[in-house]
């Protein structure tokens, strides 16, 4: 009996894979949320789509990241400006997601990119503004 002879090629591929989550094609009004390992922060992407109100008062496309535990908090960065910090959330979603994020690990979709580490979650838009949520932090640039 012969072994297959694929195990090594596809171990080889696996490992030299990027640490970059891709996302899946989204119909334009498809919100998409993603969480940190330690289940204490949380993002949601909301594209640009033209089937979205504005009556919500966002402008889009948004991301939207929240922390729980300790002192709960979300920073809201859209697509232009910087991000915006509310400490005082009355409609808290934290802390679940479609998917996890591991530490890392890059997220992107639409003009937003995010970097998940032990210390913290770090994203920015392409023009260079973004914001670091962790439990102890937050800080919008």
């Amino acid at each position: 009996m012969k072994k297959p002879r694929f195990i090594l090629p596809v171990t080889l591929a696996l490992a030299l894979m990027p640490t970059t989550l891709s996302v899946p094609a989204l119909a334009d009004d498809s919100m998409v949320s993603f969480a940190m390992p330690s289940g204490n922060i949380s993002c949601r992407f909301i594209p640009q789509s033209e089937g979205a109100s504005a009556s919500a008062g966002l402008e889009l496309p948004t991301l939207s990241c929240e922390r729980e535990k300790q002192s709960p908090a979300r920073i809201i960065l859209g697509p232009s400006g910087k991000g915006a910090i509310y400490k005082d959330i009355s409609d808290p979603f934290c802390c679940d997601g479609d998917t996890t994020v591991g530490y890392g690990q890059t997220w992107e979709h639409g003009p937003f990119k995010c970097v998940s580490a032990e210390d913290g979650l770090t994203c920015r838009r392409r023009d260079g503004h973004g914001f670091f949520i962790s439990r102890a932090k937050l800080l919008a640039y």
